[in-house]
């Protein structure tokens, strides 16, 4: 699975790597402004915000998992400092320096791991929800095109609840409590604030370029298309922090709603800002604990 994320990521920076060189033209003449300087500045900044809304989600889905008398800022600061494994190789360092440092609060295993399942759960959920107009609009949802993704997601709920249901039997039988489910509806709002708040930072990059090329395409296709683009790189197995995937899928969605639109130098663009993004909520986010410091004896 690993190497085949990896194949999917190779052929994608390869597609990548062919629309820049023909977009070079662009890129060659194009100078960042104040203004320009300015939006990514601010881009970063939001994405940092966003990731606030992932912790927050987390948080909620410990406490329905049964975890009490836990601050607000430990998971934030957990989640920010282990969050920045996702850009390792593998892309599941983040989940395993989370279930390291929450241990260290005194946070079970057995919760930890429940809490990620269903983190996968609301962020795939999340994504898809957001996605679905604009998978409307580019026809991937029109009844001919069922056969070609129908089987790899049925494959996977199927999966998922092969899991959880070896999780919850006999072991953890309070996973599937009403607790639980409240706490999962309420990440689930937060994961679609999250990808909201990221998706509008492509929106803003379309207002760098010539308007007469992003004129024409709603605001909310761009922010389903940062949706789909995530969701496609999260999917991808091995590929850090869907690495060329996400980039792949935003420029084909963009040359889908805009041909003339520089689409391979806005997703590089997007990609600066949201690794930007990852290192400021890791250095803020991070700073509110003390990592070494135990919550629970």
């Amino acid at each position: 699975m690993t190497w085949l994320g990896w194949a999917v990521m190779g052929a994608s920076l390869y597609f990548v790597a062919l629309r820049l060189n023909s977009e070079w033209q662009t890129i060659r003449h194009w100078r960042p402004d104040g203004l320009a300087i300015g939006v990514m500045a601010a881009g970063c900044i939001g994405y940092a915000f966003a990731c606030l809304f992932l912790a927050s989600a987390w948080h909620s889905l410990l406490k329905g998992l049964g975890v009490s008398g836990l601050r607000w800022s430990i998971p934030v600061g957990v989640f920010a400092q282990s969050q920045i494994g996702k850009y390792l190789p593998g892309n599941f360092f983040h989940v395993v320096g989370r279930q390291i440092m929450g241990r260290q609060f005194g946070i079970s295993h057995n919760v930890l791991a429940a809490s990620t399942l269903y983190e996968f759960v609301g962020l795939v959920a999340a994504a898809t929800t957001v996605a679905i107009p604009t998978a409307l609009s580019f026809g991937l949802l029109q009844k001919q095109n069922y056969p070609s993704y129908f089987w790899p997601f049925a494959l996977l709920a199927i999966l998922i609840l092969l899991v959880a249901r070896h999780l919850t039997k006999n072991r953890w039988p309070h996973l599937l409590n009403g607790q639980v489910a409240i706490a999962l509806f309420q990440a689930y709002l937060n994961y679609l604030l999250f990808f909201i708040i990221a998706g509008l930072l492509l929106v803003a990059l379309g207002t760098l370029f010539d308007s007469r090329a992003l004129e024409p395409v709603p605001a909310f296709h761009l922010v389903g298309i940062f949706a789909l683009s995530w969701l496609a790189g999260f999917l991808t197995p091995g590929a850090p922090s869907g690495l060329g995937v996400r980039e792949s899928v935003i420029v084909l969605g963009l040359q889908h709603l805009s041909p003339d639109a520089p689409a391979a130098l806005i997703a590089m663009l997007l990609r600066v800002m949201t690794i930007s993004g990852d290192m400021l909520f890791f250095f803020l986010g991070g700073s509110l604990i003390p990592v070494s410091q135990k919550q629970f004896q």
